[in-house]
């Protein structure tokens, strides 16, 4: 049986003085000029001016204005006249890596494109950009995970201090016996008679499976190590060595402090502290303290 091909559906857009047609769905290089074209004709018939961005791709190929984009640009040129134009950016690709030429040639076009926007603000960097030099500064820098301690600084620099703590409720305080499994798949057999604390979070809460028996979380300032797979809403850690009295039914457990780092967890994972600070769902209550 024969599918009927749906016909390429094209726009045309006037603005500016020039007529632009584009296919819809199909060369995002064009779509992309033509949005932009679109939203200046907006405005002018509106008779004022957007406050606009522009994001040039200097090498991520992700977000951002490619060369193919700029020479399309530059020949509607005129379009801009609608935008008031508050900032230009771009990202670092490999900021982390001081030594990555790659680095110098992305500033290398983000200077070359600055002649061409001479009044507005400027932005390259993101945490590991800061650590670059003033030359990568410009006048603004987004440095996103640096907030939340997220990054480690090259040697020499001070560190960075974590500020982000997770903590799960002790729901349950059991025994169990040598020989016996924990958890989903029996993935854990208890090498002696132990005092089981079953912490009420899980993987649904952005606790990754990944740290099942990987692991451990603090109580009373003691290590508890992750017996067993995490499961959706639990997680079962061993609390043999906290003594008698310690710690109780509804007391906290931390999963993540200053000491045991989501950085410390990513690499016990293989992979960053952003996904999972990312990955910490809304089933967990915020609470944000003063410094």
């Amino acid at each position: 049986m024969s599918k009927n091909k749906s016909k390429p559906k094209w726009k045309k857009i006037n603005a500016a003085g020039a007529t632009f047609s584009y296919q819809q769905g199909g060369d995002p290089d064009n779509e992309r000029i033509a949005k932009a074209m679109a939203a200046g004709l907006k405005a002018r018939k509106k008779e004022e001016k957007l406050p606009c961005g522009l994001h040039f791709d200097t090498g991520m190929r992700r977000n951002g204005f490619d060369s193919q984009d700029l020479k399309k640009l530059f020949e509607n040129i005129s379009i801009l006249d609608s935008f008031e134009l508050k900032l230009m950016m771009s990202h670092l690709v490999s900021s982390h890596a001081s030594e990555n030429p790659i680095n110098e040639q992305q500033k290398h076009l983000f200077d070359d494109l600055r002649t061409r926007f001479p009044e507005t603000q400027y932005s390259l960097s993101d945490t590991g950009g800061i650590y670059l030099g003033t030359p990568y500064h410009y006048d603004l820098v987004r440095s996103g995970k640096g907030f939340f301690g997220l990054y480690a600084p090259p040697p020499g620099e001070a560190p960075l201090l974590p500020c982000a703590r997770v903590l799960g409720r002790i729901l349950q305080i059991r025994q169990a016996h040598k020989g016996e499994s924990v958890g989903y798949g029996a993935t854990h057999t208890l090498t002696r008679t132990s005092k089981l604390a079953v912490l009420g979070i899980g993987f649904a809460d952005g606790y990754d499976r990944r740290l099942s028996n990987n692991a451990h979380v603090m109580i009373q300032g003691l290590q508890c190590p992750i017996v067993g797979r995490i499961s959706m809403d639990y997680t079962v850690v061993d609390m043999t060595d906290v003594p008698e009295g310690l710690c109780h039914i509804g007391e906290w457990a931390e999963l993540v402090n200053e000491t045991l780092t989501l950085d410390t967890l990513a690499h016990r994972m293989g992979t960053i502290s952003r996904e999972l600070s990312t990955g910490l769902g809304q089933r967990l209550s915020r609470v944000y303290l003063p410094q």
